[in-house]
């Protein structure tokens, strides 16, 4: 024999999402619907700024001019340091020869042969060059060095001019409103043709898997739930979902809710259990929406039940009326009932397997022992 109970609630979700717009335009066309489910990604709405169409060519303009300055730039220095080094590879190469003469001219005085003059000339040359190789070298690491700086000044505008244009293309594609994550349209606060600014809502959007069932359980019931428990639950549309209690809470006594099911209103709030769904709900399901739950509290072995009466009682003893086995009477027989179910009662005593019993309201026969049944 199964153990439920039944409650009843409504869905929930704290993950009502609404998107806003980040950039003022004229509303060109809205392609959600009320209970639309919408994937990650997926076009909601079109915004048309023409303004912001041109902010953002013209910092792409600006930024791919600052990146073509950037390569001139490298450019014409590297140009100006091979043109340096050269001149300074030819001045070593004459340094080289001036120190060849002069080593000549020394021996040819050495040998005394009159070079007094030609070795001052020599050696005045030979400084000169000397004077002229560390200039160059000083010139060479000058222009290194500020080259350096120059492409470090380019390249931090380029990266700000490149943010800028990063912004301004973020700011275009953000007219096409997309959806940050798979959900369902709850409402849309727009229409074509109206102007917005940043800030204004646009769409709100919630989170079917994240969405959960919030339960009134009634007293005398709510001690056995716990969380764990499987919970099948039932929404206006008849769709069955699946779930999981998730916690229990106890509420105190308060008046009942105002659904109804069935025509019947379910009796005060015990505790309000938090249901986590085991599937998504269906589209046409949104936050607010009623459901009913048959909470599974187990189940026992070899159990004799019998479909529960209005008035019986768990743990309780009353009477029903056994039918005959020719089906012309019925007569009241004492019973004895155990645990209770959703719409099973366990019978202790009083009942055998097989017997046929009347459930529906008998109380009108209250004082008589025995009933006869028409067809």
């Amino acid at each position: 024999m199964p153990l439920e109970i039944r409650a009843w609630g409504e869905l929930a979700t704290d993950q009502l999402q609404a998107i806003e717009a980040t950039v003022a335009g004229r509303v060109a066309s809205v392609e959600a619907e009320p209970g639309m489910t919408v994937r990650a990604g997926a076009v909601l709405a079109e915004l048309a700024s023409p303004e912001a169409e041109l902010e953002a060519a013209k910092a792409e303009q600006e930024f791919t001019a600052a990146r073509a300055a950037v390569v001139a730039l490298r450019r014409s220095l590297g140009t100006q340091r091979l043109e340096r080094e050269a001149r300074l590879a030819d001045m070593r190469s004459a340094r080289e020869a001036s120190r060849e003469v002069l080593t000549d001219l020394e021996r040819r005085a050495a040998r005394g042969e009159a070079v007094e003059l030609e070795q001052v000339a020599a050696r005045d040359a030979l400084r000169s060059l000397e004077e002229r190789i560390e200039l160059e070298e000083k010139v060479l690491d000058l222009l290194a060095s500020t080259g350096r700086e120059q492409i470090e000044l380019e390249t931090e505008r380029l990266v700000a001019l490149g943010d800028v244009a990063a912004r301004e293309k973020a700011r275009v594609e953000s007219l096409r409103v997309r959806a940050p994550a798979d959900a369902v349209v709850k409402d849309i606060r727009i229409a074509p043709g109206t102007w917005v600014v940043p800030g204004t809502e646009l769409l709100q959007l919630l989170r079917p898997e994240r969405m959960v069932a919030e339960l009134s359980v009634p007293a005398p019931l709510a001690t056995k739930v716990r969380p764990g428990l499987d919970v099948l639950l039932a929404d206006a549309s008849g769709d069955s979902i699946p779930g999981t209690v998730e916690s229990v809470t106890p509420v105190a006594e308060s008046a009942s809710p105002a659904a109804a099911t069935g025509g019947h209103l379910p009796p005060p709030p015990g505790a309000r259990v938090s249901v986590r769904l085991g599937s998504p709900p269906g589209a046409a399901a949104a936050a607010d929406a009623a459901v009913e739950a048959t909470i599974r509290l187990g189940e026992l072995e070899d159990a004799l039940s019998v479909k529960r009466p209005a008035w019986a009682v768990e743990g309780g003893a009353g009477s029903v009326f056994r039918v005959a086995p020719d089906r012309t009477s019925a007569e009241r027989v004492k019973v004895r009932f155990g645990f209770g179910s959703r719409d099973r009662i366990q019978v202790l005593s009083g009942l055998r397997e097989g017997d046929v019993v009347i459930v529906s309201d008998m109380s009108r026969f209250d004082d008589v022992p025995c009933v006869r049944l028409t067809p």
